[in-house]
């Protein structure tokens, strides 16, 4: 019974340690398996977040380059404007050189179209710098709002990587505690079947004294016989 309760017991640790073994296995692949899907799953989306930016700045250059092409067709044809008026003036003025009251008219006209034009000049510049100022802003508020986008992602995904691990470790220690109730059991079943042997052992003993108390009864009545 010792031998065979030996037996089963190295059978039975053989069992638990191969067992052991593949579960540790799996979990080590089904780890693996989680880290490579979710730097995969990160890789998507930063260059997703890349290509977007690249396109938005785009778009703001492309939209720059407009705006400043109708800029400096709309200054163009105000030169020309200026130079025409220009030319108009001095055909009046050349014109008209005897009367000097009309002369000092032509004179202030000129000075009132010439501010006028220089006062739209500073507005049109006024103008450019207000939108460049703004899509700048723009730009500055796209890309920051994009990095806390991929620092959310990233954070999100570390947190689910630790919850993984931790899962992980709690069914190694249900493994483990599983483990150490199937040893002491192993255990008390041994004690119990020793105990058993001994018992057998003494009623066989107590068997053989009563033979031997028997045999002295005898020999004494023989005697007094």
């Amino acid at each position: 019974m010792i031998i065979i309760n030996i037996i089963i017991l190295i059978l039975t640790t053989i069992i638990i340690i191969i067992i052991i073994i593949i579960i540790i296995i799996i979990i080590i692949i089904i780890i693996i398996i989680i880290i490579i899907i979710t730097t995969i799953i990160i890789i998507i989306i930063i260059i997703i977040i890349i290509v977007i930016t690249i396109m938005i700045i785009i778009i703001i250059i492309i939209i720059i380059i407009i705006i400043i092409i109708i800029i400096i067709i709309i200054i163009i044809i105000i030169i020309i404007i200026i130079f025409i008026l220009i030319l108009l003036l001095l055909l009046i003025i050349i014109t008209i050189m005897i009367i000097i009251l009309f002369l000092l008219l032509l004179t202030i006209m000129i000075i009132i179209i010439i501010t006028i034009i220089i006062v739209i000049i500073i507005i049109i510049i006024i103008i450019i710098i207000i939108i460049i100022i703004i899509i700048i802003i723009i730009i500055i508020i796209i890309i920051v709002i994009l990095i806390l986008i991929t620092i959310m992602i990233i954070i999100v995904v570390l947190l689910l990587i630790i919850m993984i691990i931790l899962l992980v470790f709690l069914l190694l220690l249900l493994i483990i505690t599983i483990i150490i109730i199937i040893f002491i059991i192993i255990i008390i079943l041994s004690l119990s079947s020793s105990s058993s042997s001994s018992s057998s052992s003494s009623s066989s003993s107590s068997s053989s004294s009563s033979s031997s108390s028997s045999s002295s009864s005898s020999s004494s009545l023989s005697s007094s016989s």
